[in-house]
């Protein structure tokens, strides 16, 4: 009896701790479910403002571009010749066609794009969009293959989406493809009665996608090389318009690519195929004109580098040629300009032609702003040159980064022509009082103490050069090439090096530290004059006595 009521007392204590823990677990399981739906209208309501926000400062951003578009086209019709506004244009439909873009995709969030049909000529369409980017592949060097299954394909479809849907994957293709590369596109149509379907290849052979990045490609505003070092500008808007385009029109896409190979898009879309009279076909397609032009090539500021000492050379460095251009129009009545689109270029023309002053861009491809200017400070032959940093990064931690990199002044873009004029000026009457301090430690022994505690990055190079002419101090035929050897710089390199440093020619260099110690020998009674004349390397006394009172006002034997 006994253990009758103990097993049932078991029982009941057993079903009800299954009891209470089925409960526990329902309980659990409500408020995750709860905390789910809150977090997912949560994220609804951000996705919503998001969108709102997009959208309204996509429209916000309309008025003021309107403002701009009219007036800029009204300048162009009355300078026709003036390549700035040429320039103003490019970069204004850029921004408009980047803010449709925005203005699209919020539509396709909320809902509100819906496909519109009308009757067209595909194959013409296609034709048209072809030979849009003819050019762009001339100027590029790039072999553009296209072909289309039919020579006519007539059907309805939404013409104003699969322009954008094309445009923006042959855009990426050219942008992707180096110069000599290749371009292939193939259309190709399949009709049954009136079900049709459109195939389209685009297949580039560039520099392809990493595999762990694939699936991300049609993330909003996902760049495949988001680094500062990236080959090409893009805001990553493009393809996720392309997809949702896609599917807003009931077709598929597929990418594949190999890095190093290229990338190939592959599109399925359905078409109703029709019959249409042939001229209301060509009025049709005649509103599907597409405007793409080349970089900024006519007139572009490009100088050949003449090799004089009193010439100031300027280098640019941005992978922008517009951008580029634009700045050297600024500074090209002032100086020589280089030109550079990226840090490894940059580098190597900022050792062959030793410039006054750099101008760089932050995000560059192969080499960036920052490594840039870490690797010219470094560098013995060009440590001197000071550099502008450019960027879009304006933060202070940004610009913190970058003057301990060694950036001699940083401006964030958008820039002020005036302020950056006014800070080239004041970094080149830097150089020169500099040069000016040296010119006055070689003509005033009682300077040297003071003049050394100033100088840090130049007073290495100049000791240097100094000990080099002691090796050679009484040899007269010590001259400019064995000078650079001994240097281990170019002829070029080390008369710029010098004139930026000390505003003397390499000649007058040589001659006036000659003629120092030779002041401070006959100063010191070490020999006569002759004697002296002969160790310093002149080897014609009228001329050692010549120089030397052009130099101190006193001839050498008033001078002992």
């Amino acid at each position: 009896m006994k253990s009758e009521k103990f097993t049932l007392l078991l029982v009941i204590i057993g079903s009800y701790l299954i009891y209470y823990r089925q409960r526990v677990n329902k309980n659990q399981l409500t408020r995750q479910l709860l905390f789910e739906q809150k977090e997912a209208e949560r994220l609804a309501t951000l996705n919503e403002l998001k969108t709102r926000f997009f959208t309204n400062i996509s429209h916000e951003f309309r008025t003021p571009l309107t403002l701009l578009v009219g007036p800029i086209d009204d300048l162009q019709k009355k300078y026709p010749q003036e390549n700035i506004i040429a320039l103003m244009q490019r970069n204004l439909k850029r921004l408009q066609i980047l803010i449709n873009q925005l203005l699209d995709l919020s539509k396709l969030e909320a809902g509100e794009m819906k496909a519109s049909l009308q009757d067209v000529n595909l194959s013409l369409f296609f034709e048209h969009i072809f030979a849009s980017f003819e050019s762009l592949a001339q100027s590029k060097f790039i072999i553009f293959n296209h072909s289309q299954s039919h020579l006519h394909q007539l059907g309805r479809f939404d013409l104003d989406k699969l322009e954008k849907i094309i445009i923006n994957l042959l855009s990426n293709a050219f942008k992707f493809t180096p110069k000599n590369g290749r371009i292939i596109v193939r259309v190709d149509y399949k009709v049954i009665g009136e079900i049709g379907q459109l195939f389209i290849r685009v297949q580039d052979f560039g520099m392809g996608i990493p595999t762990e990045r694939l699936p991300h490609i049609f993330d909003r505003f996902y760049q495949v090389d988001d680094s500062n070092q990236r080959q090409h500008d893009g805001t990553g808007i493009g393809l996720a318009l392309v997809k949702e385009l896609i599917n807003l029109l009931d077709g598929e896409i597929q990418v594949s690519s190999r890095l190093g190979e290229g990338t190939t898009f592959e599109l399925a879309l359905p078409f109703v195929a029709t019959k249409m009279i042939e001229n209301e076909l060509e009025k049709t397609n005649s509103k599907t004109a597409t405007i793409f032009e080349t970089e900024f090539t006519n007139k572009s500021i490009q100088r050949k580098i003449i090799e004089t000492d009193g010439q100031n050379i300027m280098l640019i460095i941005e992978d922008n040629a517009d951008l580029r251009n634009y700045i050297g129009s600024f500074f090209e009545s002032k100086y020589q300009l280089i030109m550079a689109v990226d840090g490894v270029e940059g580098l190597r023309k900022a050792i062959e032609y030793i410039p006054d002053i750099v101008i760089c861009d932050l995000m560059m491809p192969n080499l960036d702003g920052l490594e840039f200017c870490e690797k010219l400070k470094n560098d013995e032959r060009i440590n001197h040159i000071p550099v502008i940093m450019l960027t879009a990064k304006a933060t202070l931690a940004d610009k913190l980064v970058g003057l301990g990199k060694g950036a001699d002044d940083y401006l964030s873009k958008p820039f002020n022509r005036e302020e950056l004029t006014v800070r080239v000026n004041n970094l080149v009457t830097q150089r020169q009082l500099m040069r000016e301090k040296f010119t006055l430690l070689a003509s005033d022994n009682t300077q040297v103490e003071k003049i050394i505690k100033e100088l840090t990055i130049d007073d290495l190079f100049i000791q240097k050069a100094k000990n080099i002419i002691d090796k050679y101090l009484d040899k007269s035929e010590f001259d400019v090439d064995t000078f650079a050897n001994e240097m281990t710089l170019s002829s070029v390199q080390l008369r710029r090096k010098l004139k930026a440093i000390t505003n003397q020619t390499v000649t007058e260099f040589v001659r006036n530290y000659r003629l120092e110690i030779a002041a401070d020998k006959l100063q010191k009674g070490f020999g006569s004059v002759s004697e002296i004349a002969y160790q310093v390397g002149f080897d014609s006394l009228p001329y050692f006595s010549k120089v030397f009172l052009e130099r101190y006002g006193k001839t050498p034997s008033d001078w002992k």
